[in-house]
């Protein structure tokens, strides 16, 4: 069990890197910060990623090249959460989908790590709720 680091009250959804030797992992606070850190398999070197003021940054997944970041926000909207990719150390930040998609947790690379699947889920928490599935190039290409 790896202690709690950098202040937080939980952390959470922690994939592997691409090559197993770190973890990626969700950072909040409890108050305003919620961040994106990686780690040692053992816990060790932490260090930061990404952050948003007050909750909504999660769902953290390397692509299998190793180079990339794909993880959904909602902490710049209140209409909603977006896809967004980054370096793998947080750096070339870029919004993917508009917040009015509703972009769900858990997105997933193709192995060539040049596609996103994500779901989206339009009218959550209304009888009118349904959840899609959709790609998008890494490189902000392709909406399907």
């Amino acid at each position: 069990m790896l202690p709690l680091a950098n202040g937080d009250v939980c952390e959470a959804a922690p994939p592997f890197s691409a090559d197993g030797t770190r973890i990626v992992y969700e950072g909040y606070n409890g108050k305003h910060r919620d961040a994106l850190f990686t780690m040692n398999r053992d816990g060790s070197d932490r260090r930061f990623v990404t952050a948003c003021q007050g909750r909504g940054v999660t769902s953290p997944e390397a692509s299998p090249d190793g180079k990339m970041l794909a993880f959904t926000f909602t902490c710049t909207s209140r209409a909603g959460s977006a896809l967004f990719v980054s370096s793998a150390n947080g750096s070339q930040l870029r919004q993917l989908t508009r917040y009015s998609m509703q972009v769900g947790f858990h997105e997933d690379w193709s192995p060539d790590s040049r596609r996103i699947v994500f779901i989206t889920i339009p009218n959550e928490g209304t009888p009118q709720a349904q959840v899609n599935t959709s790609t998008i190039g890494a490189d902000d290409n392709g909406l399907v």
